[in-house]
């Protein structure tokens, strides 16, 4: 049997990367809460919903249509945001290597099929990281959209102000 530390290395490697992976999406997902509290002080002070309310008794117009439904918009792309960015930051459960199973009996066996075993349950440790972060890289990209959607809805609602 060949030399299986390469193939160690290799999942050494990849388990720190997605340990790495995993503090940036938060730490991006941090940024996101930081930027959409913000819009968040300004927004609401200037763009009350009651005020989004009131359109509904305005005689309907295209305009009045827009505003609203971009008015509604910010409301509801601020929450998906806010939702999503803790979404990504909430912790999940990460797998982890159980280094109990490391006995002196185990030890003395033959290295190359100890090996094997370490490297298979380093491997599943690190495809349960990776479908972790996977699943949270999705919940980052929901959050960006969101904040997009929320500050274009918060260009058409000002510039509709006088409609």
């Amino acid at each position: 049997m060949g030399s299986l530390e390469p193939y160690f290395n290799l999942l050494q490697n990849e388990y720190a990367h997605e340990r790495e992976r995993k503090q940036s999406l938060e730490t991006r997902s941090g940024i996101i809460i930081t930027v959409a509290v913000g819009m968040f002080s300004f927004l609401f002070n200037s763009i009350k919903i009651k005020n989004i309310f009131q359109l509904f008794t305005d005689t309907l117009t295209f305009f009045i249509l827009l505003k609203i439904v971009s008015g509604m918009l910010i409301y509801i792309s601020f929450l998906a945001c806010i939702l999503f960015s803790f979404k990504t930051i909430n912790t999940s459960v990460y797998s982890y290597f159980d280094i109990s199973i490391i006995t002196p009996e185990i030890l003395g066996h033959q290295k190359n099929f100890e090996m094997i075993d370490i490297i298979t349950a380093y491997k599943e440790v690190v495809l349960n990281h990776r479908n972790n972060n996977e699943e949270k890289a999705k919940f980052l990209r929901l959050s960006i959209r969101s904040i997009i959607v929320c500050a274009i809805s918060t260009c058409v609602y000002i510039n509709l102000l006088g409609a």
